[in-house]
């Protein structure tokens, strides 16, 4: 409003140097002028105030409008107005004729839109309460599928009392509701801050606040991690799920520390009939005769099985409260019977190794690594310099190997055999009949070595193996 009577009283002083059609032009073309040329995409063909089309000449008709579009704007026109375009280059009058429009700000610009109220604060504007009620929608839709939530509408129309029981692998959604109410309210603003759906959808679901993230440093543990970032170990390992108290870290990998804070939860309940196995025990018996290490399945095991029933809470995807409601056993489990040998061979392992040093991590991984493979795994910072004997066996090397300096190698009589390099000394010979966690000689920088460390290898019937397989800490 305040714009239109700028303008309009500027060409009242207009020299009457243009004809009645070019005036008209001149008043229309600066009219629209802010929104063909604004950043924004706007579209002012719809049902709500086109107040920059309004003028002393009158107010146009949408059916009697002609479309003018730049970019990503379109707008309307009155087609039986006598308009012509006047090039920017060859304007009639001087700049300081329009000193309005040269101030004019684009966030004067506000435009009809439906704001999403969570707390009683707008988080999200949309087009339209049409647009508004998509994106609660969609929200429900991240976490059923179409089908349920059609379902689920049908059923509460029909004001249905009981249900039918359900089918073997099926569920059914009884329930679905966010955690907080959210108020669609009219609200005038500027048109940067009227987002797309799917992007309303994504703030509501992740909130403000980002998921971050910490490089694990050389010598880092858990514990500290947690401490450093105001976290107890618990909540750490919540935010962490694919970690233990006793997960080994390694330089450079990724923890969460902090998880983005939704808006609102999607709360589901379902009720769900599955089948299930029912695990088998196992009984071990000792077989003095039978040599520590080796091991024969007198009677194989079986899973049961059994149909059950849950009633599920849903938070955001993730299940808060799972009840069993029903459970009928369709079949026993078998246990299984293992014979395990006893009787002590010094030279032999049992084929699953002890950690090798005294703490520390591992600062470097089997793989390639520059241009070439590393064979296996390298063991720094303990707080003991020892190195152990990672399971029974005989020493069958001991010396000097070029780049792998002062090495062990250990024959474990079961197809494994460990490596142990760059040691600074050797306490064990050629031949020498070791034990699991006896020490072997000291950690060092011996060859090629950027500091000192354990390289640690494991071969099993001669082929090259992944120590993270066998070892346990």
């Amino acid at each position: 409003m305040e714009l239109r009577k700028k303008v309009s009283n500027l060409l009242d002083n207009v020299k009457p140097i243009a004809k009645p059609s070019l005036k008209v032009a001149v008043v229309t073309t600066f009219a629209v002028s802010p929104f063909l040329f604004s950043k924004s995409s706007i579209t002012l063909a719809n049902d709500s105030k086109l107040s920059m089309a309004k003028s002393r000449f009158g107010v146009a008709s949408k059916k009697n409008m002609r479309r003018i579009t730049n970019s990503n704007s379109q707008i309307y026109l009155p087609s039986k107005l006598n308009t012509a375009y006047i090039s920017e280059k060859v304007h009639p009058f001087p700049a300081n004729h329009f000193p309005s429009i040269t101030n004019f700000n684009s966030e004067d610009v506000t435009l009809n839109a439906s704001a999403i109220i969570i707390d009683g604060k707008p988080v999200a504007y949309v087009r339209n309460r049409e647009a508004a009620e998509q994106v609660v929608r969609k929200l429900e839709l991240n976490f059923v599928t179409e089908n349920e939530l059609n379902k689920f509408d049908a059923m509460k129309s029909s004001l249905m009392d009981s249900f039918s029981p359900l089918k073997e692998n099926e569920s059914r959604l009884l329930d679905i509701h966010l955690s907080k109410n959210i108020v669609l309210q009219e609200a005038n603003v500027s048109p940067d801050k009227i987002m797309p759906i799917e992007n309303a959808v994504a703030l509501l679901l992740k909130g403000a606040n980002q998921e971050i993230k910490y490089r694990v440093q050389e010598g880092d543990v858990l514990g500290r991690i947690a401490n450093n970032n105001g976290l107890k170990l618990a909540e750490l390992l919540k935010l962490n799920p694919q970690l233990t108290e006793k997960s080994l870290l390694m330089p450079g990998q990724e923890i969460t520390i902090t998880e983005p804070e939704p808006y609102v939860e999607v709360i589901v309940e379902k009720e769900v009939s599955q089948k299930e196995t029912i695990p088998y025990s196992e009984e071990v018996i000792n077989d003095p005769n039978l040599v520590k290490g080796e091991s024969r399945v007198s009677q194989q095991g079986l899973a049961g099985v059994e149909s059950v029933s849950y009633y599920e809470t849903i938070e955001n995807g993730k299940t808060v409260m799972k009840e069993l409601t029903k459970k009928v056993i369709l079949g026993q489990p078998i246990k299984q019977i293992v014979i395990k040998g006893s009787k002590v061979a010094p030279s032999r392992g049992e084929g699953i190794f002890i950690w090798p040093a005294d703490g520390g991590y591992i600062s470097s991984q089997m793989g390639y690594r520059w241009g070439r493979l590393h064979k296996g795994i390298d063991i720094a910072r303990p707080s003991d310099y020892t190195i152990k004997a990672a399971d029974n066996g005989i020493v069958i090397s001991a010396g000097w190997d070029g780049s792998y300096g002062n090495k062990i190698v250990i024959d474990h009589q079961n197809g494994f055999q460990t490596v142990y390099a760059h040691l600074s000394s050797i306490r064990v010979g050629v031949g020498e009949t070791v034990q699991e966690g006896s020490p072997i000689g000291i950690m060092g920088e011996t060859g090629d070595a950027t500091g000192i460390h354990l390289h640690f290898e494991v071969y099993k019937n001669g082929i090259l193996k992944n120590p993270l397989q066998y070892l346990r800490r």
